[in-house]
């Protein structure tokens, strides 16, 4: 055993010693109702607090203590607990997040947050996973919205935004430090300290380590992926007696990553994973009076193999108080980011700036005591295509306290991407063979028009559902278009080349229905399941990169028993159907944990990943890195508060 194993039995042993003296705490001192999602409020769809039953838009909120329970240890397996998000792990430090059905590594789509920042790429409009090693101790809860963003987010959040939330520094005063071993040799470490400067100063301080081993590969690759990253951050909240609320956050990650690239020269690469950002917050307002919120954040990030990049980002949003029966909201939004390239990736040219910024504007117009009308729209421009147009309407009845029906359309877009407007790159495909790949400077964004409705009932204090029915029309989609081939004599023997080239060549149509569910059956048995099935237009190109793999059905169950007070047993279901593409059958996931709280400083986790199987693929062969097989994995963490 390594001697981060070793260290961490020895932590065990005097952790179980410890505990014998402690007072017991009560795992079960649960809030049922928000358990049952029905005293939530949001902050993603409109940028201000709201009420769960007050949106019009298909929202799903993971909380804290549903990351908890299901053992999640990264960020995106506890966004794998939403319904209509397709999850999948393609090496230790790589995902597929896909919404609505589309499941592939650059699923390029969606947007993603972290307490409201963007942190996707405009290489290719995913996300760096390897660089978000959040403590999910952390994470108060992550807000998972299907279907177009409200017009204030602007482009790329095309079928869904996805906001982790982390928690205010007032929440997680004194000490706590936790540490992870699993069966495959992996290890974490995470220490966190926050207190008081003042009766309105807090402060959290925090470090992680992580320490990934290889994952077993296919039967020629045994040992593929490994990863190692060290996080650190500073969070300080502060309020004045004017109401005036202030957020200063600060996060640094260094690591190093192994890839494998997909192809004939499958050679192990190293490179370093790293980022740092500061994001700075300032909120006023409260009912009745004129809200206004202000962020500012900048981040650099550094992906040796691939790209590094800086990024500044500034948001600024006003609301008008209710007057007339309406409430008006305006804002404007500024991005600037710089890239430099690696050379191995072919792109053309290598370093680019843009400039992105937009104005937005909406409308909540109350008919009556129960309804209102909801109207907007965010005006961006970018370099590439100029000023892009993207309004939404919605409709929401709520005839009771827990009951609300609401319907909604809006037009969204995807600007294209640094991938898609320089590439310049050679791909063998065989010793006689090569797809030559060729970006197109005249791209135009693709659009989206999708009409979306459902229903959210707390049916009883222990029973929550939240139905809803969605159709998207696709345009302009970009993919990479066949050209004539052509061959090359020279040098003998020679070879054929195959052009492709990005064009705004297809459009697609996408229809579904989600549902989800929460229940507590008896008092100390809480349970949920959801389940959604997806009707999609296949396209496909030449190599693969731009096809659009999807899944047309998935759902899963979770239970969480309270044994008795300091004793919980959770048992999480997951069933994802096979890959539009083929490369991936359908499969089960099966977790398990078991947690005792021995005492009220010390909890002992010891859990099971993927029990049903020694090992499967969970991602398909369009991914740029060669995809592992996800290995059956048992875990024991140990997490100490003094």
């Amino acid at each position: 055993m390594s001697y981060r194993g070793t260290a961490l039995l020895l932590l065990a042993l005097c952790s179980f010693a410890a505990a014998a003296q402690e007072p017991q705490s009560n795992l079960s001192d649960l809030d049922l109702q928000t358990l049952m999602q029905m005293d939530l409020n949001v902050t993603t769809v409109s940028k201000t607090a709201q009420s769960l039953y007050s949106v019009a838009a298909p929202i799903y909120v993971i909380t804290a203590e549903d990351i908890r329970r299901a053992g999640a240890r990264t960020v995106p397996d506890a966004i794998r607990l939403a319904p209509g998000v397709v999850v999948g792990q393609i090496d230790p430090g790589k995902w597929v997040v896909g919404m609505r059905g589309f499941a592939w590594q650059y699923a390029n789509k969606a947007l993603i947050l972290l307490d409201g920042r963007g942190v996707y790429t405009p290489l290719n409009s995913s996300v760096y996973w390897n660089t978000l090693d959040v403590p999910m101790d952390q994470i108060d809860r992550i807000e998972v919205i299907r279907g177009p963003g409200d017009a204030r987010w602007g482009s790329h959040a095309v079928n869904g935004i996805i906001n982790i939330i982390t928690l205010p520094a007032s929440e997680t005063r004194g000490s706590a430090a936790s540490a992870q071993l699993d069966s495959n040799g992996s290890t974490e470490f995470v220490v966190r300290h926050g207190a008081s400067l003042s009766p309105d100063v807090d402060y959290r301080a925090y470090a992680k380590y992580l320490d990934q081993s290889d994952y077993a590969g296919t039967e020629n690759f045994p040992r593929l992926g490994d990863r190692a990253a060290f996080r650190t951050g500073l969070r300080l909240d502060a309020a004045t007696q004017t109401g005036d609320r202030y957020s200063l956050m600060a996060d640094v990650q260094s690591g190093r990553d192994t890839s494998i690239l997909s192809g004939q020269n499958r050679v192990p690469i190293r490179y370093d994973a790293d980022e740092w950002s500061v994001v700075s917050r300032w909120e006023r307002g409260s009912a009745g009076k004129l809200n206004q919120q202000l962020q500012l954040s900048f981040d650099r990030i550094n992906q040796t193999f691939y790209e590094k990049r800086r990024t500044l980002d500034f948001s600024y949003q006003a609301q008008l108080p209710q007057r007339f029966d309406q409430t008006w909201t305006f804002g404007v939004t500024y991005k600037n980011t710089a890239d430099r390239l690696s050379a191995e990736i072919g792109i053309a040219p290598d370093r680019a700036t843009q400039n992105i910024y937009g104005v937005f504007i909406h409308d909540a117009i109350a008919l009556g005591e129960k309804t209102r009308v909801l109207l907007g729209t965010q005006l961006e421009h970018n370099e590439l295509t100029g000023w892009e147009a993207q309004p939404n309407l919605q409709l929401i009845y709520s005839p009771a306290e827990r009951l609300s029906y609401w319907a909604s359309v809006s037009r969204a877009v995807r600007t294209p991407l640094r991938t898609e407007d320089g590439f310049d790159l050679e791909v063998p495909i065989s010793p006689g063979s090569a797809v030559l790949i060729d970006g197109n400077r005249d791209l135009r964004a693709e659009r989206v028009l999708a009409w979306q409705a459902g229903v959210r009932m707390g049916v009883r204090e222990d029973l929550f559902v939240d139905l809803a029915a969605f159709y998207s029309h696709y345009d302009d989609l970009v993919i990479q278009q066949a050209g004539t081939p052509v061959f090359e004599p020279q040098p003998p023997p020679g070879r054929t080349l195959f052009p492709a080239v990005y064009m705004n060549s297809a459009s697609a149509n996408t229809r579904g229905i989600e549902a989800a569910i929460k229940g507590q059956p008896v008092t100390q048995w809480n349970v949920s399941a959801s389940a959604s099935v997806y009707s999609q237009t296949r396209l496909s190109d030449p190599l693969g990169f731009g096809s659009v793999s999807a899944v047309d059905h998935q759902f899963q169950m979770h239970s969480a028993w309270h044994v008795s007070p300091v004793l919980q047993w959770s048992v999480d279901l997951y069933y994802t159907g096979e890959l539009s593409t083929g490369d991936v059958p359908s499969y089960y996931k099966l977790d398990s944990e078991l947690t005792w709280s021995a005492g009220r400083k010390f909890v002992f986790a010891l859990g099971v990943k993927n029990a049903l199987d020694r090992a499967h693929v969970e991602a398909g062969v369009n991914s740029v890195d060669t995809v592992t097989w996800i290995p059956r994995t048992t875990y024991l963490r140990v997490i100490n508060q003094f």
